[in-house]
């Protein structure tokens, strides 16, 4: 997602295009595993932060708390929204997996991470 952010001059994708977007930045025909986490009942397990499509990527500061891709279970490649797809009950005992604007994944609790 951060590559193809800079090959736009530091912008975000479409939001309904987030997964084909940034796909050609994967080795091909990985989509399948690289949306799908073993534990999910759908066939697609990532959304995108609605609220960040089509724009500029944060700064370092705020990209750090920045919620970029999160657990869903949903059943399109290009789920985007909020809060609302999150994983209930969580995933990974009381955490889900979530993206920032930064780089970096990690566990959290749901109620741990602002996502707007």
């Amino acid at each position: 997602m951060l590559q193809y952010a800079q090959d736009w001059d530091d912008t975000l994708p479409a939001a309904n295009r987030w997964a084909d977007l940034s796909s050609k930045y994967t080795a091909p025909g990985i989509d399948a595993k690289l949306y799908h986490c073993p534990e999910a009942t759908s066939r697609f397990s990532y959304a995108f932060n609605s609220g960040l499509g089509e724009q500029r990527l944060p700064d370092a500061e705020v990209s750090a708390h920045t919620v970029l891709l999160f657990e869903a279970n949903v059943p399109i490649k290009n789920a985007f929204g909020g809060r609302e797809l999150l994983v209930h009950p969580p995933r990974h005992d009381t955490k889900d997996v979530f993206s920032f604007a930064d780089g970096h994944v990690k566990l959290h609790k749901p109620s741990e991470v602002d996502l707007h």
